[in-house]
């Protein structure tokens, strides 16, 4: 599945890669560490914001001083 929205690849997925442009290659790789019938609101917030902490990753969605944003 190809998707652009993060939370709904953490809930449907047990391991997401996430894409970097030009030229297009994977950046980086990861394990959802919930079981599927774990996986609250709450918890995908809080896995996506872990994931998005990780500056080369916010990077690629334009996320520099996303704190501010929450």
């Amino acid at each position: 599945m190809v998707t652009h929205d993060v939370t709904e690849a953490l809930a449907l997925s047990d391991r997401v890669l996430i894409m970097a442009p030009d030229p297009g290659h994977f950046a980086k790789e990861y394990e959802v560490p919930l079981p599927r019938s774990e996986r609250t609101r709450q918890n995908l917030m809080d896995l996506e914001a872990g994931l998005l902490a990780d500056d080369r990753i916010a990077s690629l969605f334009n996320m520099s001083n996303w704190e501010k944003l929450v």
